[in-house]
């Protein structure tokens, strides 16, 4: 609330929820997956940098309750634009295996193959910068279309 109050007050910014996009590397993923998910009316493009969408598990559901908006992938689609993540694929990358499991778990919910969601792996990267750099980049290119 805070940031986006900050920059809707001192900059000239359209102020619906497609002209905003949230994005968080690491484990910031995880607060734009919480953050964005729970509040669909304010945002409507998702970036996952090199992370994950669950805080803990999935059967913590009251840890996980924004997951709640992925459970429901015909209203997710028309929450959302564009759902994004991204990781590299590189064997010491820290959060492959939890990516892995978000896979997984988008798979058995049915959102992993619908069209707001894109899903990429940077080939020999890992947890760092150069990584981030080509991930802000392709999700740029999906939220910038016209």
């Amino acid at each position: 609330e805070e940031c986006r109050s900050y920059i809707e007050s001192r900059y000239r910014v359209k102020k619906d929820k497609w002209s905003r996009a949230l994005a968080g590397l690491s484990r910031g993923s995880v607060q734009t997956s919480v953050i964005g998910m729970t509040h669909p009316d304010l945002y409507g493009y998702l970036g996952l940098f090199s992370g994950f969408m669950r805080r803990i598990s999935e059967s913590d559901h009251e840890k996980n309750k924004h997951l709640d908006a992925v459970r429901d992938p015909e209203q997710f689609v028309k929450d959302f634009r564009v759902f994004f993540r991204s990781i590299g694929d590189c064997e010491n990358e820290t959060q492959l295996g939890r990516f892995m499991e978000d896979d997984a778990y988008l798979k058995h919910v049915g959102l992993f193959d619908s069209p707001v969601h894109t899903r990429i792996t940077y080939p020999g990267m890992r947890h760092e910068w150069a990584c981030w750099r080509r991930a802000i980049i392709d999700f740029a290119q999906l939220i910038f279309r016209a």
